[in-house]
């Protein structure tokens, strides 16, 4: 995980592991957020219970931010 100390890194990461899960040991994100956090980076770190790789976690969820507002702008096309 060397890259999480290049100083060109991203300072704020969204990590999402749902329990269900079956193609990634839930460990490897908690050492990669918990890496993160020692790296002075913020790491926005959380397991939906009981939802698999292929779900889409927490976006069916959200009303508010900027996932909002790129779904009310979203354009079908032909």
């Amino acid at each position: 995980m060397n890259y999480v100390n290049n100083p060109d890194a991203a300072r704020h990461w969204r990590i999402r592991v749902g329990t269900a899960d079956r193609d990634t040991s839930h460990a490897i994100a908690a050492m990669l957020a918990v890496k993160l956090q020692m790296s002075g980076k913020r790491a926005d770190y959380q397991m939906p219970w009981n939802v698999p790789h292929s779900d889409d976690y927490d976006l069916r969820n959200c009303s508010t931010g900027r996932i909002a507002s790129v779904n009310k702008r979203q354009v079908k096309v032909r």
